[in-house]
């Protein structure tokens, strides 16, 4: 999806919420790597999203993670892992999940809530 480059620009965002947008494909791929490292949360809610990219494994300060209501099948290895120490809640329900990410035990010890009906 088009993400604008002046919302993606904004490094100093904590909360990203843009649900229900009708964005499809794949996620922007340089979320954590380029742009918004500072994200504590990320919702994606309510879209047409096939797929993410792996940089959101490297977001060190990422608390909640929702990307409900999408078409993903799987997330890549990596998302979530233990760079996103402070994880506590993962929304994945209403998608096409065929299986998770090895890398969810990464998180393990700050996991407090995974959505996945």
């Amino acid at each position: 999806p088009d993400i604008p480059p002046s919302l993606l620009e904004m490094d100093r965002l904590e909360v990203v919420r843009m649900t229900g947008n009708r964005l499809e494909g794949k996620l922007e791929g340089g979320i954590g790597i380029r742009y918004w490292k500072s994200v504590k949360v990320l919702a994606f809610d309510g879209n047409k999203l096939s797929s993410v990219g792996s940089g959101i494994g490297k977001l060190k300060y990422l608390e909640k993670l929702h990307l409900r209501g999408n078409k993903l099948v799987a997330l890549p290895e990596g998302v979530p892992s233990g760079d996103n120490s402070n994880l506590t809640t993962i929304g994945l329900s209403s998608n096409q999940l065929t299986s998770l990410p090895v890398s969810l035990l990464d998180v393990a010890a700050t996991l407090k809530e995974l959505y996945l009906n």
